[in-house]
C-alpha cells in the first residue's frame, strides 16, 4: 500500500475508533435515561453515530487492505472515559466532552492532504456538521441536568 493510502486508512480508522467509541458511551449513558424524555434524544444521536461509522467503514474499506482494519481498531479510548462511577449527570458530561473530541478529530481531518478529495467532502458536510450538532444538544442536555441536579441538591 502507497503511503498516502497507508495515511488515509490509519486517519480513517482513528476517526471510526472515535465513533465506536462514543457509540459505547451513548449506550452506556443511556441506561442512565430509559424513562427519560432525553432517553429518545440519546438513542437518535447514537443512531447517527453509527450510521457515521458506517460511512467511515467504507471509506476505509476503500483506503485500506482487509489485515488493517482488525489491527487498527484494537485500541479503545473508551474503557478510560467511564473508569470512574457515572450518575446520570456525569454521563452527560462525558458526553459532552466526548462530542467535543469528535468535532475536533473531524475538523483536523479536513486538514489532512491525505485523506483526498471525497473523504474530505464526507467529512466536512456530513460527519462534521451533524457532530457539531450532537455537540450542541448534549450541551444542552447537559444544562438543563445541571439544573436539575442543583434543584435536588
Amino acid at each position: 500500500m502507497d503511503k498516502i493510502l497507508e495515511d488515509r486508512a490509519e486517519i480513517l480508522a482513528i476517526l471510526l475508533r472515535t465513533e465506536y467509541d462514543i457509540i459505547e458511551c451513548y449506550k452506556t449513558a443511556m441506561t442512565f435515561r430509559q424513562s427519560r424524555p432525553a432517553a429518545s434524544l440519546l438513542r437518535s444521536i447514537c443512531d447517527e453515530h453509527c450510521q457515521a461509522a458506517e460511512i467511515l467503514r467504507v471509506l476505509l474499506d476503500e483506503a485500506q487492505p482487509d489485515d488493517f482494519l482488525e489491527t487498527t481498531l484494537s485500541f479503545s479510548r473508551f474503557d478510560q472515559s467511564f473508569a470512574d462511577p457515572l450518575t446520570p449527570f456525569t454521563a452527560l458530561s462525558v458526553l459532552e466532552e466526548r462530542e467535543r473530541e469528535t468535532v475536533e478529530d473531524y475538523f483536523q481531518a479536513t486538514r489532512d492532504e491525505s485523506l483526498g478529495e471525497e473523504c474530505v467532502e464526507v467529512i466536512s458536510y456530513h460527519l462534521l456538521p451533524q457532530s457539531r450538532t450532537h455537540l450542541r444538544e448534549i450541551e444542552r442536555l447537559a444544562a438543563h441536568s445541571k439544573q436539575l441536579e442543583a434543584e435536588y441538591a
